[in-house]
């Protein structure tokens, strides 16, 4: 897709930004798939656990008091629902409603040994029983299917190992147990998805969907998706998208997960194809012939085949150097290991060579939460936990122009290129690799994928021409990624517009009209935006029939006071498409 930069002093840089953004937003609609995040609402507020879909409206319960909330899943905006009953816990760990009773089952593992409470609408308890379980009071997540409650398990070491569900009915009468033939690490919460059943396995960092057999009552998984956040906990399914938060997010995500999942038939990018026998590493390099890993627990680079593992071979990591470097990149240039040495000073670069000596080494100034490195074409590139941008140095420590990201890294455990074009960024606390697009004549970095850790502890990333390497601290296994370039140059989805939309008059001086075309039926949202990315007023939040439509917006704010002259945007979503246009306004 092309994008637009030009350095007139009217048509400043930060404007090209703002289309920039723009246009990275079209990228992340474009061919959605299942599992794919389609939007996100902020909430204004951290703190949620579980989530339940009445089957008109959603609810969700705070951590911060325990009682519950309604959410509108459009506008993020929340009303009282409940407060939570006495002797409740404030963090009930699974919750589902039932349709046969219009009541919702809440997961209250802190109770006793382990209790389901049943509640009314209201708030007020209908019914409780206990769920027991092999081991008390470790009940992690909860779902109704065929008015059975299933409840899983959330103790990593259990015994026996999280290879089943139980069963009860509703008046907690014990049933019997599921079988997984792929076990969940740590239950958080589960949902009902077209028949199959989705869990968030919060130990091992994914989405795992599972088919079920009635007759036999085993689940056998077909898929595996990215979480969006590290945090991330229950879950709701409306129908027609699977809704998601947690309890360190502001955000309400939406899963498109309008299809049947089925297993991949091909190896896609992202995908773990093998592992060798490697080493607890937090930083992880290619020199072009063998990876080296540091060791946290020895504070030694350890050298591994790619296809052999382990080769025996170390050197000591440079005298006073951390032993978990936030990243490392080799240096083809100067045949040296360049390490994030984050906890010195105000956040420092060291170059290392393979006898452990400290070739080099300078400051950043950026501060101690320096997280992640990556060498493109002798430049190296840093990650700070949070921001926005990727900060760049010259290999003597000189500061280069910074490189805008369209979303934010919230804490990079590694960085690696790939063919120079596109970056991978293990964003730890996001749990997923993110895979970003690099414009280099604006200088900006669009998110287009998101794909599967190998691992929950996996830290780094070393790209050897051919496939990805990762390792952790919590593995002793080295693997190899499927690695390639993500096309972004794919037609978007049209299913939503026929048409670009488009505003007339522009420029204009008291109001404008914006017009667009829909192909079929459904929810359209409207929002103008200033030259900062600031909301400025939601013009339309509602359904819309097929067809043209229009809007007039008359220069107000959503409290209704006049806006100062300058370029604007606006951008519609109707269903899983995007449209944006530029305005000026003179007055």
């Amino acid at each position: 897709m092309k994008t637009f930069y030009t350095r007139n002093l009217k048509w400043n840089k930060t404007i090209a930004l703002i289309l920039l953004f723009c246009n990275a937003f079209l990228y992340s609609q474009a061919q959605t798939v299942t599992g794919d995040v389609i939007k996100t609402v902020d909430i204004g507020s951290a703190g949620w656990v579980s989530l339940v879909w009445d089957g008109t409206k959603l609810l969700s319960q705070n951590e911060s008091d325990g009682n519950w909330l309604y959410i509108d899943p459009n506008t993020g905006a929340t009303t009282a629902a409940f407060n939570n009953p006495a002797g409740g816990d404030a963090n009930a760990q699974g919750a589902a409603w039932s349709s046969a009773r219009s009541t919702i089952f809440t997961l209250q593992y802190g109770v006793n040994n382990g209790e389901v409470w049943e509640l009314n609408s209201n708030g007020t308890v209908a019914n409780t029983w206990e769920a027991n379980i092999f081991n008390a009071n470790r009940q992690r997540g909860l779902t109704i299917a065929n008015n059975e409650v299933w409840i899983g398990q959330g103790y990593v070491d259990a015994t026996p190992a999280n290879e089943m569900l139980f069963r009860f009915d509703l008046d907690g009468n014990a049933l019997g147990t599921i079988t997984l033939d792929v076990p969940v690490v740590y239950s958080r919460g589960m949902e009902w998805v077209n028949g199959q059943l989705w869990v968030n396995d919060n130990g091992a960092g994914v989405l795992r969907v599972y088919d079920y057999d009635g007759d036999s009552h085993t689940l056998t998984q077909v898929r595996k998706y990215p979480r969006t956040h590290w945090s991330m906990w229950g879950m709701a399914y409306t129908g027609t998208e699977l809704l998601a938060t947690g309890w360190n997010t502001t955000s309400l995500y939406w899963y498109k997960a309008s299809e049947l999942v089925t297993a991949s038939a091909t190896t896609e990018i992202g995908d773990t194809i093998k592992s060798v026998p490697g080493y607890w590493s937090t930083s992880l390099v290619w020199d072009g012939e063998y990876a080296w890993g540091l060791s946290e627990d020895d504070n030694l680079w350890h050298q591994m085949d790619k296809t052999t593992g382990q080769t025996g071979v170390t050197f000591p990591n440079a005298t006073d150097a951390l032993s978990w470097a936030q990243g490392a990149a080799w240096s083809t240039k100067n045949s040296t290991i360049f390490t994030n040495q984050s906890g010195i000073g105000t956040g420092e670069v060291w170059e290392i060579d393979k006898t452990g000596a400290k070739k080099s080494g300078w400051t950043t100034d950026l501060g101690n939460d320096i997280r992640g490195l990556a060498l493109r074409n002798d430049t190296i590139w840093i990650s700070v936990i949070g921001s926005s941008a990727i900060y760049r140095f010259d290999l003597a420590g000189t500061r280069l122009d910074d490189v805008t990201l369209d979303v934010p890294i919230i804490w990079a455990g590694g960085m690696e290129w790939v063919d120079n074009e596109q970056l991978w960024v293990n964003d730890r606390d996001g749990q997923h690799i993110a895979i970003y697009n690099y414009d280099e004549e604006a200088k900006t970095l669009t998110k287009v994928k998101l794909i599967l850790v190998p691992f929950w502890s996996f830290f780094d990333l070393a790209y050897t021409g051919e496939e990805m390497l990762a390792a952790g601290w919590g593995t002793e296994n080295l693997y190899w990624l499927k690695s390639g370039l993500i096309d972004v140059t794919s037609v978007r989805d049209t299913k939503g517009f026929s048409g670009l939309s488009k505003n007339y008059p522009n420029p204009f001086s008291h109001s404008t009209t914006i017009s667009y075309v829909i192909n079929q039926p459904g929810m359209v949202n409207l929002t103008i935006y200033n030259i900062q990315g600031q909301k400025v007023v939601e013009l339309i939040n509602e359904y819309k029939t097929a067809g043209e439509q229009s809007v007039e917006w008359n220069g107000n704010d959503n409290n209704g006071s006049n806006v100062v002259s300058g370029i604007y945007f606006y951008r519609v979503n109707a269903g899983s498409d995007s449209s944006i246009g530029k305005m000026l306004l003179m007055k």
